[in-house]
């Protein structure tokens, strides 16, 4: 169990094909919480939303902040707070 609990409450950056088209792109994984990813040259950032199965665009305004994450996992800075979209939890059925 104390492998799970340390997954759910780090942060991790790493550099892999996209499966969906074979481009390399930063991931940036918080916790259990969001996985994200942006294009080398920062200009396509996405969320992967659980419910549909893939890769949802995120509006510009959130490149900024998935590059900051990017470092804070990398410990290229400090850890901040960082304003990202975050899926909501499921409504019980």
């Amino acid at each position: 169990y104390q492998g799970e609990l340390e997954y759910g409450r780090t942060t991790e950056a790493y550099s892999e094909a996209l499966p969906t088209t074979g481009q390399t792109v930063e991931f940036l994984r918080i916790g259990r919480v969001g996985l994200y990813y942006q294009t080398l040259d920062g200009k396509e950032t996405a969320v992967w939303n659980n419910e549909s199965g893939s890769w949802q665009p995120l509006s510009d305004e959130f490149r900024k902040p998935v590059r900051v994450g990017l470092q804070i996992a990398r410990k290229q800075a400090a850890p901040n707070l960082l304003m990202m979209p975050i899926p909501g939890p499921e409504a019980a059925q």
